[in-house]
């Protein structure tokens, strides 16, 4: 084969990052090809192409970037040879490249295969290397070992775990001392942080304290080197978003210098945006960062939220936005006016009102009456981006606002007057329905006077959206005088308006048409014939969403007035409806969940009759349910954000990925269409198609919200068992359906509650499991009973684990937020501990006794729920689960546990059984003296009831007498549960130190009995009481010979076994 000239090495596998589809299919199939059967000439290509580009070529760096994705899946395909040879050739490589960026990828290429090696010991000289050139002089040495540590900490953590101490100190000492290179400062900071993201804890986080100084201070000295700043950024966010506790001691710091970056307009865009995101993300850490901001001073809090302010300021003066056909909110915003929105929302929800008000207050109100339109512009946007997170503290300052707010409705300049309309519609929603109340006879008038602004179709159009917010989120009475005027302006948008003024009226008039109540008649009455016109004369030129719109409005209407009013129209509404989601081509449109909310309101008003057109809307609930395409990848160094604006955003490693929220958003809405579909048309779906479309969604990582919709499948499980009932088939599921269906869903929300982590969705998992094993003909194995006892029993573990954090939190943080935040937490506990009461008394009532054992298992957590720093709301549930048991299983719930629970409550709640302690003692003799007490079958329980017995004497002694003391005596010692034994034996010694009088009886008429326990106890060594309790017992034996005449201790000792009497005389003798 002929030799390539050094200066003309080129692979085709270069094509792998061509933009020619073409090229880089075929670049693929054979990169794919060579490694499956040449792997040892691909690596030998590679790095020859590597050594043949031009030094800093783009080229040479892309074949870095495949020999470093190929190396690590074909090291062990490689001869050894070849390894070896490859290794020298590395390392030889990232020593002496000398071009930064390509030593980056050097570097990269290197760490990707030293992370495989490292953990076997199997590249000792690199791994050497990598501690020896810490404290080298060659400035390209030290900045080759500082990007090998950011790369290989996160890659091999364990492999260094021996060496943390001295990289701690290596890397404090390395960063001052660069002063000049700030790539390698950079690079230091940024394994440092790795450093502390992979090594610290709560325990060790002051040995980190001197570091992390280091890598702040770095920060600002490389102000100048933009990306490398931002890089060293990016990783801050993911350690504050991980570690939050670790900046505690130097939060006040670190926000100021956030603050200062982020004031500073002459630095880029991207790093004021990252400074913002580190305490925004700090912020929103409700466990920590948000009590560590309460002790940032306010004024740098009240700096940070102007600066916000000043972002709004960013957009396009566009002279003819007014008049143009579309309605984009975000036409002529800037990057900078879209972050700070986003921020200033974020940052209200994550502080709350009390802290975000008082600090914008002053400032951004007086901006409102500012010369400066853009001013203006950006504070009234401010009001209602916080308005979500401040709903509390701004209907506060709401007298003093609405009228300004008002009259900006009519401000000068178009654009004001759009941006305050919107913030009217944010108030409407989070400030509702008291802001409706209060203000609606200015906020109504303003608003349709400006559906008169005949100039501005983009004013009509936001003021009828704004209408629509209003009618949403109060009572009929409130906007019943303006409905005929509202009515006939939006029905006149419908004769003349343009598309947008048309589908906005059409949004509003079908929510005043389900609001207005005993209006609706006349709204149908004045729409519908518009919107037969719109239906019948559709053509493939007309607006898809305005038809989309349209069937919003009819399917609203009708569901309002009856579904006789459109009859004669379903099939057309139907065939409208599945046309437009046959034609969708792009994958987020808001149309697609739009239309699935029309079927779905079809669906209700017609019942069964909606039975026809299932198979057609099936698909695409289904299709949309089962969506996977929410996540796009693509590399770092790609600079087209176009579709990744839109998108929730994270970076991991050189990764972008994008999670495209609007899909998201549908994939909920269609797992809540196909649990409604079931609901209302129970036996006419084919049932086990839907469940299994929504079983994986219970852990779906992604969305919270499908999590929370997946869980109402218990609704399926109705369905199936109402078809059952009317002797009709269920389809897909079998001879017996419901079992079939139970099986799978019940088995499914174990494994659910298994795995997740939001408490909300939890106690959901826990109500959707009641509800299925209350349906008729479910039936709950005991696989199923003792997964379910597991699972709560690690439910509660890390509720008791949360309730002691927010104890410790409540007191080291005082302010109003925290403890708003400490309350939710709180109530959310009692809902997990009332809907695991609410579950483990349905499963009393199903399986009655057969439910016990597993029941037993789960004692201890009760005790927990009883303890004395418990709520009275945790104590009744459990107080609800003992009456349950004792109702269900009667005989057998004594035998089993009601000794143990009565002895919980005896020792954690003694004032609650004082009224009822003659009543169970008196059924704990009945049970002690019964002659089968002590039966092999029994024994356990009967210990279990001595126990009791001892701790309602000691803990409840109101109400007790003698006769209760001598029959605990007459059944002590416990010999075969030797755990009980041990408590009771030790509970005897207390009792007789504290209460000597009660327990020795009349004139120590019980002595003889308790020095016979005593006895028995000290004759089986350590089995029946610990080494403390046999000393003690000792001493009171000693007491009672120092008491008691020599005679008298005499004869109670002849009552004794001989070898009874022999140990006591030998004990008491020494």
């Amino acid at each position: 084969m002929a030799t390539t000239p050094k200066s003309a090495k080129k692979l085709p596998f270069i094509d792998l990052y061509s933009d020619d589809d073409k090229l880089r299919k075929s670049a693929k199939t054979l990169f794919n090809y060579s490694k499956k059967y040449f792997p040892n000439s691909l690596v030998e290509e590679l790095f020859q192409a590597i050594e043949c580009s031009p030094p800093g070529s783009r080229t040479g760096i892309l074949y870095y970037d495949v020999l470093s994705d190929v190396l690590p899946s074909l090291w062990t395909k490689l001869s050894l040879s070849k390894r070896n040879d490859l290794k020298i050739r590395l390392h030889e490589k990232v020593w002496l490249e000398t071009d930064y960026e390509t030593l980056k990828a050097c570097s990269s290429c290197v760490s990707s295969l030293a992370g495989l090696l490292f953990p076997k010991n199997e590249w000792v000289l690199l791994f050497h290397l990598m501690f020896e050139y810490l404290g080298t002089n060659s400035s390209n040495g030290k900045l080759c070992v500082m990007l090998l540590w950011n790369e290989l900490i996160p890659k091999c953590p364990e492999v260094f775990v021996p060496y943390v101490d001295f990289l701690i100190e290596g890397f404090t000492d390395l960063m001052p001392t660069i002063l000049e290179d700030h790539r390698c400062r950079v690079a230091a900071a940024r394994a440092s942080v790795k450093l502390i993201l992979y090594y610290s804890t709560p325990a060790s986080f002051c040995k980190f304290y001197g570091l992390l100084e280091h890598v702040i201070v770095t920060l600002f000295v490389a102000l100048g080197e933009e990306d490398l700043v931002c890089s060293l950024l990016e990783d801050l966010i993911v350690l504050v978003g991980v570690e939050t506790a670790v900046f505690k001691v130097n939060i006040g710091v670190v926000v100021k210098y956030m603050v200062r970056i982020a004031e500073n307009s002459k630095l880029g865009e991207k790093l004021r945006q990252l400074s913002i995101e580190f305490i925004v993300t700090l912020a929103e850490d409700r466990e920590i960062g948000c009590g560590m901001m309460q002790m940032v001073p306010k004024e740098e809090v009240t700096k940070l939220l102007s600066v916000l302010i000043v972002m709004l300021v960013h957009i396009k003066d566009d002279p003819c936005w007014g008049n143009a056909t579309s309605n984009d909110e975000n036409e002529g915003q800037l990057s900078m006016c879209s972050y700070a929105m986003e921020s200033l929302d974020r940052l209200a929800i994550a502080l709350g009102g009390s802290v975000i008000v008082p600090c914008c207050a002053v400032g951004l109100f007086d901006l409102l009456h500012d010369q400066n339109w853009r001013i203006r512009h950006a504070a009234v946007p401010a009001i209602g981006l916080i308005s979500e997170g401040c709903s509390k503290a701004l209907l506060l300052e709401m007298e003093k606002l609405v009228q300004t707010i008002v009259k900006l409705i009519h401000d000068e300049h178009p654009r004001v007057c759009w941006a305050t309309i919107r913030t009217i519609g944010q108030l409407l929603t989070y400030l509702s329905p008291r802001f409706q109340e209060q203000y609606h006879q200015q906020l109504l008038r303003a608003l349709i006077e400006v559906l008169d602004d005949v100039d501005n179709p983009r004013l009509q159009t936001r003021a009828a959206s704004a209408i629509q917010l209003f009618s949403q989120n109060c009572s009929a009475d409130v906007s019943k005088p303006y409905l005929h005027n509202i009515v006939r302006k939006l029905v006149g948008f419908l004769q003349r308006g343009t598309a947008m003024m048309k589908e906005a009226s059409l949004a509003t008039l079908a929510s005043l048409a389900i609001s207005s109540q005993e209006d609706s008649a006349y709204l149908y009455d004045s729409l519908m014939p518009y919107l037969k016109v719109i239906l019948e004369t559709a053509t493939n030129d007309t607006s898809r969403m305005l038809l989309a719109k349209s069937m919003e409005c009819i399917t609203m209407a009708a569901m309002a007035v009856g579904n006789l009013a459109i009859n004669d129209y379903v099939e057309k509404v139907t065939a409208v409806l599945i046309s437009l989601h046959e034609t969708q081509t792009v994958i987020e449109d808001p149309m697609r969940r739009l239309l699935l909310l029309e079927c779905g309101r079809l669906c209700k008003f017609l019942g069964a009759d909606f039975l026809p057109y299932l198979s057609l809307v099936m698909p695409v609930a289904l299709k949309s349910a089962l969506l996977k395409n929410y996540l796009s990848v693509s590399d770092n160094s790609d600079t087209d954000d176009s579709d990744y604006e839109s998108m929730i955003k994270a970076t991991a490693g050189n990764k972008k990925i994008g999670i495209r929220a609007a899909l998201l958003e549908e994939k909920a809405l269609a797992c809540h269409m196909l649990c409604f579909f079931s609901t209302e048309l129970k036996e006419g779906m084919h049932l086990f198609v839907v469940v299994s479309a929504l079983v994986p969604n219970l852990t779906f990582k992604f969305s919270e919200e499908v999590r929370m919709v997946s869980t109402s499948m218990p609704l399926l499980l109705n369905s199936a068992s109402c078809a059952m009932k009317k002797g009709l088939l269920v389809t897909g599921c079998g001879q017996s359906p419901v079992q079939k269906l139970s099986d799978t869903i019940i088995s499914s929300l174990l494994d659910a509650l298994k795995k997740e982590s939001k408490v909300q969705i939890q106690a959901r998992l826990l109500e959707a499991f009641n509800e299925s094993i209350q349906v008729p003909g479910s039936c709950l194995s005991k696989h199923q009973a003792e997964k379910f006892v597991d699972g709560i029993s690690k439910v509660l573990s890390r509720c008791s684990y949360r309730k002691t954090e927010r104890e410790k939190r409540a007191k080291e943080h005082t302010n109003s937020r925290k403890q708003e935040l400490l309350k939710e937490e709180a109530e959310q506990h009692l809902t997990i501990c009332r809907n695991i009461g609410i579950c483990l008394g349905t499963m009393v009532k199903k399986l009655k006794a057969s439910f016990l054992p597993h029941f037993d298992k789960f004692l201890p957590y009760v005790s927990l729920m009883w303890s004395n720093d418990r709520t009275a709301e945790e104590r009744r549930i459990v107080v609800h689960l003992f009456r349950d048991v004792a109702e269900q299983c009667r005989e057998e719930a004594f035998r089993h546990i009601m000794a143990t629970a009565i002895s919980i409550c005896a020792e954690f709640g003694a004032d609650f059984l004082k009224p009822h302690t003659k009543g169970i003692l008196g059924h704990l003799k009945t049970a002690l003296e019964n002659p089968n007490a002590k039966h092999p079958d029994n024994i356990m329980t009967y210990e279990a009831a001595v126990s009791t017995c001892g701790k309602l004497n000691q803990f409840v002694s109101e109400g007790t007498s003698y006769e209760f003391i001598v029959l605990w005596l007459n059944h002590l010692p416990i010999t075969c549960d030797l755990d009980e034994a041990k408590i009771s034996h030790e509970l005897l010694c207390s009792m007789m130190e504290t209460s000597e009088q009660k327990v020795i009886g009349l004139g120590g008429s019980y002595i003889p009995i308790i020095i016979a326990i005593f006895a028995e106890v000290l004759w089986a060594g350590n089995n029946l009481a610990s080494e403390e309790t046999r000393t003690r017992i000792i001493n009171l034996l000693k007491k009672f010979q120092r008491e008691l005449e020599p005679l008298v201790l005499s004869k109670i000792f002849e009552t004794l076994p001989l070898p009874h009497q022999n140990m006591l005389r030998i004990v008491l003798s020494t």
